[in-house]
This record gives structure tokens, sequence and C-alpha cells, in this order.
């Protein structure tokens, strides 16, 4: 039993070359979704893993380990330590339980400490944007003097023209307040006809982001954001650990892992 049947390895790096291809096609379309910021991400690399038959593994700040593979969250420490939730951590072979356990316990606080590792080479498609407290899912990137395929739909937003438009990012607090607004232009992207190129250049790209509960429920896509000012932000590029990508091509699945 286990969440899904486990028949590839990840070791075969085209692999996670095809998860990076498959965060450019999925990503837009989880526009307006409701899953949180950490969420997002984790659906989208388990969908992928469960698709190719791969194995996906999370971990948590009890040291609770959330590996497909197997029936239930495993860790000597949370065989002694938490009993009294057991029975929330098993999930058998049902592959939407193993969903709602990981995202119940894997928020983004514990992907970045536990689950990620920076890419020296980002931002590239499918890796997280993140810092201590936030996490955010990077689908398109654009090399230095490249135009946005949708720069021709931006507006300013004190002075728009066309409802299908797409403003310039106001800002996080104000963003926070426009409920059903689920696009915008982090940067303003190069004025086209005749084409005006930024005097700058810099690597731009598109992420998908979710502001958290209890103000915008709805996820959005943010586009044209330039690398260096998000860093400047305390922003960092990172793709899964290998604790993550971990095949456990020695255990069954069955009881806890040998290490």
């Amino acid at each position: 039993m286990a969440a899904w049947r486990h028949h590839a390895s990840w070791k075969n790096g085209s692999y996670y070359a095809g998860y990076r291809r498959y965060v450019g096609h999925r990503a837009p379309h989880m526009e307006k979704s409701t899953d949180d910021c950490a969420d997002l991400s984790v659906s989208i690399l388990i969908e992928f893993a469960s698709l190719n038959g791969l194995c996906v593994s999370f971990t948590d700040d009890r040291g609770a380990r959330f590996i497909s593979k197997a029936t239930q969250a495993t860790s000597s420490g949370i065989v002694t330590g938490f009993r009294n939730e057991w029975k929330r951590l098993f999930w058998g072979d049902d592959k939407q339980k193993f969903i709602e356990v990981v995202k119940a316990n894997i928020g983004a606080r514990n992907l970045f400490q536990h689950n990620f590792v920076i890419n020296k080479r980002g931002p590239e498609v499918g890796d997280l944007m993140a810092n201590a407290g936030h996490t955010a899912l990077v689908y398109a990137v654009y090399p230095p003097k490249t135009l946005h395929p949708l720069g021709d739909n931006y507006v300013d937003m004190a002075n728009p023209k066309n409802p299908a438009s797409i403003p310039r990012f106001p800002g996080d607090g104000v963003a926070q307040t426009q409920l059903d607004q689920t696009r915008y232009f982090r940067d303003e992207p190069p004025v086209r006809l005749p084409i005006v190129l930024p005097s700058t250049p810099a690597i731009h790209f598109d992420y998908l982001n979710h502001r958290g509960h209890g103000g915008k429920d709805k996820a959005e896509l943010i586009l044209y954001a330039n690398v260096d000012e998000l860093k400047k932000e305390s922003f960092d590029f990172f793709s899964y650990s290998p604790s993550v990508l971990d095949d456990w091509t020695d255990w069954d699945g069955l009881g806890i892992p040998p290490r």
C-alpha cells in the first residue's frame, strides 16, 4: 500500500526537467485557487510525481516525514510524542488523503527550513521564490531585454481603459484589499511600437502567488517581476531538496524508514 504506485526514479534527471515543464503549463491554470502559497507548490509537485510513479517526501518541524511510498507519517519522535494525532497522519493507499495530510502539516516555513535548497542558477521555471515566511512558484522566466507576451495588455491602474487589461502591481497592502483582482504586472513591461527597453536590463519572471487566508483568498498571477527587486525583499530562488526527491529504494514503505 502507498499513496500511488512507485516505479520511477528522480535519479533520472529528465524527471526534474519534466517537473519544471509541468509547472510552466499547470501553474497559470491555478489562478484564483483558494489553496495557500505552500499548498499550491506542494500540490503541483505531488500531481507530477503521482502521474509519473515518483516518490516525494516532506519533513516538518517535529521531524515527521510524509513519504508517499508509506501509508502514514513516519519518525521515531512522532510515534512516541504524537500518539493522539496519529490517526490524522494516516493516508493508506489514498492519494487525495496524502495530499490533505501534507497540506495540513507542511507550511511555508516548513518548506523553507526543511525541504528546499538554493538554486544558484535561479530563477528557473519550477523554482520556489521563498523567504522564511512566504513561498511562491515561478512558472515563466524572461532573459534581459525580453518583452512580456502580455505586455500590450498593460494599463496604468490610475487610468484603466479596458476592463480586461492588467494593472501595475499596487503594493502588497493594496493588493490584499483587491479581492477579485488576480493579475498584476509587478514591473511595468517595456512599451511597444516603438519598443523601448529598460535602461537597466534585468531578468524578469512570472509567479503564482497567494496572500494567505483571512483577506484575499484567491491565488494571483504576478507577471514580469524583476529578480533584483525581489531579492531586495529578502526572497531567493530554491529547488526541492534531495530529501524531498528521495526514491527510498532501500525501503518497502512499511514501518519506520531505515534512515
